[in-house]
């Protein structure tokens, strides 16, 4: 097992601060938890966030309203081979935080994708960067400052 560096690991109490913020009653958020996504597939995302309460996740869960991965040595793998499995699987709203570049991808949208891993990609991804705004799709009336997920 590798360490994790402290950019990232500070990244992930960002994102795992925000998401709490937004996603109380009637959401778990989770960290670095198993997703059960097929028979020999469990990633652990950074962060997760599932509808319901915490009772209702006693086995791993097969489903997310939101994930979110930090990336930095790893981004290639987040855009590309996780993309298309949690596409898959079908997660609508998943975010990379890209720790290279100090922006946040949004990818969202659906699509059938032969060419990709697992047969599916995301048509939409949007770049944002310090000072822009997001809104989960699972709270639309939300809106989490994309610095607020960056380390500076």
């Amino acid at each position: 097992m590798s360490a994790q560096r402290d950019e990232h690991v500070f990244a992930i109490r960002l994102a795992d601060y925000a998401c709490r913020a937004v996603f109380q009653d009637g959401y778990v958020v989770a960290v670095q938890s198993p997703i059960d996504l097929a028979e020999f597939s469990e990633p652990e995302p950074d962060i997760m966030v599932l509808a319901g309460n915490l009772r209702d996740h006693k086995q791993h869960p097969t489903h997310a309203l939101l994930i979110i991965e930090i990336a930095s040595t790893n981004l290639t793998y987040d855009r590309v081979t996780k993309a298309s499995l949690y596409a898959s699987h079908p997660i609508a709203d998943y975010w990379i935080v890209n720790l290279v570049d100090e922006t946040v991808e949004v990818l969202r949208k659906l699509m059938r994708d032969d060419s990709t891993e697992f047969g599916w990609a995301y048509a939409d991804k949007q770049v944002l960067r310090k000072g822009d705004t997001i809104s989960p799709l699972a709270k639309p009336d939300a809106v989490i400052e994309t610095a607020s997920l960056l380390p500076e």
